[in-house]
């Protein structure tokens, strides 16, 4: 799978659809800038101030003609990070972590679809598997991520044998015929057709991927790279089984959030991506 030129066509149809996502919530009664962000598929906030702009110039909707961007600064992952086993985020290792929800959610996904005592792979997201750990479910877990000194931090939590670091682009994946697989690849092209190509070598006939993805509102040209993304996981031999939109939120981490507030954007909440079932 190769990335898609974004031609200013592109462009220009993605703006124009984040105005029309804007406009909607907007009639909907919104009137808070974080309640708007989560409403949203995956705009990224800047993207989102940029819809309004465009909308205060050319429409009379009233949330757009002054009202305060401000946010709740109470609201889980604005004005914190959660401290725990794994070391602060990165932004060279593409280190967006899964919140509590959305780890127990494909927690409890990837239990309901396999046996007790059966051993899961958990795919460049230790926030799932740490929490796996702390929860002491019926399984074996087994982590393969990129990232060594998170790697290096949870090996001694676990068992033996289930902390690998690896790079799931490059290096050889054995193949343990596991009934589910948890994916959370960088949202890449490149990364996500490594990540399926491993999920892969990984699953059993029968079993099950549970793969985050990028949003529908992330960037230009994404219809495209969802398409591409489904059509290479059926060359390997996967089929679509449902994608649920908006199913994992995840906390922005704290070089996002410093980024935002130079922007003059604070306590920016939990934004969402998506997850598909292959």
């Amino acid at each position: 799978m190769k990335n898609h030129v974004v031609s200013s066509d592109s462009v220009a149809r993605y703006e124009a659809r984040i105005d029309c996502y804007v406009t909607d919530a907007l009639r909907s009664g919104v009137r808070r800038f974080d309640d708007l962000l989560c409403m949203l598929p995956g705009i990224y906030p800047t993207e989102v101030t940029a819809a309004l702009d465009r909308l205060s110039a050319r429409t009379s909707l009233e949330w757009c003609d002054g009202n305060s961007r401000d946010t709740d600064p109470g609201r889980d992952g604005t004005h914190f990070f959660p401290r725990g086993v794994l070391p602060v985020p990165h932004p060279l290792d593409y280190d967006w972590r899964f919140s509590a929800t959305a780890t127990r959610l494909l927690l409890a996904t990837a239990s309901a679809l396999s046996a007790q005592d059966s051993t899961l792979a958990v795919l460049g997201a230790p926030t799932v598997f740490a929490q796996a750990i702390s929860d002491s479910l019926p399984r074996r877990f087994i982590l393969f991520d990129t990232n060594p000194i998170a790697t290096a931090l949870l090996a001694p939590l676990a068992p033996p044998q289930s902390v690998f670091c690896m790079d799931l682009l490059r290096d050889d994946i054995p193949e343990l015929g596991v009934p589910a697989v948890i994916a959370d690849p960088p949202w890449y092209p490149e990364y996500v057709t490594g990540f399926l190509w491993s999920t892969r070598h990984l699953l059993r006939i029968g079993g099950y991927a549970l793969l985050s993805l990028p949003p529908l509102g992330t960037r230009p040209g994404i219809e495209a790279e969802r398409a591409a993304t489904v059509a290479y996981a059926c060359r390997l031999g996967l089929s679509l089984v449902r994608i649920e939109a908006g199913a994992l939120p995840y906390l922005s981490p704290p070089f996002e959030q410093n980024a935002l507030s130079a922007q003059g954007l604070n306590g920016i909440p939990l934004r969402h991506c998506q997850t598909i079932t292959a």
